[in-house]
C-alpha cells in the first residue's frame, strides 16, 4: 500500500507540477504535541537528463525497489513516464513486485535496527 500510495502522488505530480497533497504533523506546543494538516509537494521519484525521464520506485521516502535488478526505469519523456508507472502500478496490484517491495521493507528494517 506503501508503494502504491507514493506511485498515485508521483503520477499525480507528473501531471499537475503544481500537485500537493495533505498530511498531518505534530507539532510539538506549551501543552506537548498537537497534530497540524499541512499541504506540501511529495518528493519527486523521478529527474530529467539528457533529453529522457528517469524513474525510481521507492518504498516510503528512501529505499528504492529495484525492478528486474536495476533501480531506475529509463524513459522517452513525461508522456512514457507516466505509462511506465502505470504498468508497475497494475503489475503491485497483482502481485507481481511483491519480491522486489519485500526486499526493499527489509532494507529499512535493517536501517531501523542499526
Amino acid at each position: 500500500m506503501v508503494v502504491l500510495e507514493g506511485i498515485s502522488h508521483q503520477l499525480a505530480l507528473l501531471r499537475n507540477p503544481s500537485y500537493t497533497f495533505e498530511r498531518v504533523r505534530y507539532v510539538k506546543g506549551e501543552s506537548g504535541y498537537s497534530r497540524q494538516m499541512t499541504s506540501r509537494p511529495p518528493k519527486p521519484w523521478f529527474w530529467e537528463a539528457n533529453g529522457k525521464v528517469f524513474v525510481q520506485i521507492r518504498y516510503g521516502s528512501s529505499q528504492i525497489v529495484a525492478l528486474d535488478g536495476k533501480p531506475t526505469v529509463e524513459c522517452k519523456d513525461t508522456t512514457s513516464a507516466i505509462k511506465a508507472l502505470e504498468t508497475i502500478k497494475a503489475g503491485i496490484e497483482k502481485g507481481l513486485l511483491d519480491e522486489a517491495i519485500n526486499a526493499a521493507k527489509e532494507r529499512t528494517r535493517r536501517m531501523k535496527d542499526a
